[in-house]
């Protein structure tokens, strides 16, 4: 393992089993310091990295770069918190059902505070299907518009409000009018997980610094985590390290229940890999309901830990074989994953509609489109990842 991810690692275990000594000498070392600035900052680890740092004052000039990403991840992350107060007060007026995810909540069930140590950047929530033109006039009336990415399209207010846009997305990003803040808003989540209506049945209310937050219940959090983890595949550390927070917590989680409900969504194995991954790289404890674990996760978690030490994330993926072959191995149900692999292959997106706006009776030829596109594009970021392969070795 290279020593800048050795190090962020000994940073974001507890100081009570922190290596002191290996840290000195893994800073002493010739690093690569723009890999350690810019990949802390891509593993959105700066404010846990930033604390742990300060301890070594002789090379704060060097990851000058993770300091500012901290400070502005914690201002950021206050003003955020206070937007997500104001927007769940407009959401509870207008009678409207909802349930925050990750960000402040995580920020406070793990780390104890919702700025210091966990860094976040936007606001999750999801809701009703039949909600999402009703929240999307609320957004709006708080100073959120669809982002311009969302907005390539000749008529965007009624194409956002009409039921295809809620047959080609499951999720829709909002930003403030400066650009500072973003939403994003859920109605499904595809066929990783669960759809809004479903995560709404178990949910708590937290009290944050004096509010209540409306979000899951931890356990069901939890599972939620490792899930949004698999989807983009474990690519990012802060996610290794919410569950080493979370398996280290007292009293907070039931790990039987926690173990139940990961089954009865089929992703028990993915709660293991997730855990399997806290274990190795940062010590966690392993509850006893999910061991033991298979050599094949064990397999797959190697080869995920290797990835770290090879490129930026978001990683470089010519193809999504790779992602499949272990997603295939870790849900449970095998029906799961075909749904997902089908959809990837056929089911229309956004950006799809955007590339070729068929009318509606024509609907059905993106079954056709979808796939030749994805072989193109499969082709395109072949070709650019093998250039900047190449380029890397010269």
């Amino acid at each position: 393992m290279r020593p800048e991810i050795e190090i962020y690692l000994l940073a974001m275990k507890p100081r009570e089993v922190q290596n002191d000594q290996r840290m000195v000498e893994l800073l002493g070392q010739d690093l690569d310091w723009q890999f350690f600035n810019l990949a802390a900052i891509a593993h959105k680890i700066c404010p846990i990295l930033s604390g742990e740092l300060k301890r070594f004052p002789e090379y704060l000039d060097k990851t000058s770069m993770v300091r500012e990403e901290s400070s502005e991840i914690q201002r950021k992350a206050m003003m955020l918190t206070a937007r997500l107060f104001r927007l769940q007060d407009a959401l509870k007026a207008a009678g409207i059902q909802f349930v925050f995810v990750k960000g402040t909540a995580v920020a406070h069930l793990l780390y104890g505070t919702a700025v210091k140590q966990r860094s976040f950047c936007d606001i999750d929530f999801f809701i009703s299907p039949k909600d999402a033109v009703r929240v999307r006039e609320i957004l709006a009336n708080q100073g959120f518009l669809p982002n311009q990415m969302w907005c390539r399209c000749d008529h965007p207010d009624e194409f956002f409000t009409s039921d295809l846009f809620l047959r080609l997305a499951h999720e829709k990003e909002f930003v403030s009018s400066n650009g500072s803040f973003a939403v994003d808003l859920h109605w499904g989540a595809g066929a990783w997980f669960a759809t809004g209506d479903q995560l709404m049945k178990r949910t708590i209310e937290l009290n944050v610094n004096g509010h209540r937050l409306r979000t899951l219940e931890p356990n069901l959090h939890l599972v939620y985590l490792c899930a949004h983890a698999a989807k983009h595949d474990w690519s990012t550390l802060i996610w290794i390290s919410d569950i080493a927070h979370a398996l280290a917590s007292k009293n907070i989680f039931d790990w039987r229940k926690v173990a139940r409900i990961s089954r009865a969504l089929g992703l028990f194995k993915t709660v293991q890999l997730s855990m399997l991954l806290a274990n190795q790289l940062l010590g966690a404890a392993i509850p006893q309901p999910f061991l033991p674990m298979s050599a094949n996760l064990s397999s797959i978690a190697s080869e995920i830990i290797n990835r770290y030490d090879r490129v930026l994330p978001p990683l470089i993926c010519w193809s999504q074989l790779p992602f499949w072959k272990r997603i295939w191995h870790v849900y449970d149900d095998k029906g799961q994953v075909m749904e997902q692999i089908l959809s990837d292959l056929f089911k229309p997106t956004f950006n799809d509609w955007v590339r070729i706006k068929l009318p509606e009776p024509l609907y059905w030829m993106y079954g056709l489109i979808r796939p030749l596109s994805k072989v193109y594009f499969t082709g395109v970021n072949f070709l650019t990842g093998a250039s900047q392969q190449k380029r890397e070795h010269q």
